[in-house]
């Protein structure tokens, strides 16, 4: 019970002190949220992650019906907080076409700000939508707890 005790301390210390994104302070991150929502065929999927003072976690909806929720490692959210702020510049070129058939909105919230991006996947010709869903499935579903 005592070694147990030790080990959790120490991971809550270790979980505690992982830098920020350049950038951004830890009270700016501490009550973050990157939303992502796309549509794929008939159905549109979302994943939500966001981190308050003490965990992080993301969940998964398929057409806004919450499929899971799963506690993540505030480390693996700041990496994913970090990369999804880097592809900013990059999104805001893909342009939203009206009839557009697979659009995607990126939402990142911090205290500092509030950064949208709308798009039509099928004009993102660098595949940026790609990469952010690969990360964000990355995060969901790998054993990283």
């Amino acid at each position: 019970m005592k070694k147990t005790l030790i080990i959790l301390t120490l991971a809550l210390s270790f979980a505690c002190s992982t830098p920020a994104p350049e950038g951004m302070t830890e009270d700016m991150v501490s009550q973050s949220t990157v939303d992502i929502r796309y549509q794929l065929g008939h159905s549109q999927y979302r994943y939500l992650a966001n981190s308050s003072e003490d965990n992080s976690q993301i969940s998964s909806y398929r057409d806004e019906s919450l499929l899971e929720t799963r506690v993540i490692p505030l480390k693996k959210y700041l990496e994913f907080l970090t990369f999804i702020d880097a592809q900013f510049p990059e999104l805001e070129q893909v342009t939203h076409i009206e009839g557009c058939r697979t659009p995607f909105t990126i939402m990142l919230i911090t205290k500092k700000e509030h950064k949208t991006v709308t798009g039509c996947r099928s004009q993102d010709e660098l595949g940026i939508l790609g990469q952010i869903l690969k990360e964000g499935e990355h995060l969901f579903y790998s054993d990283i707890h």
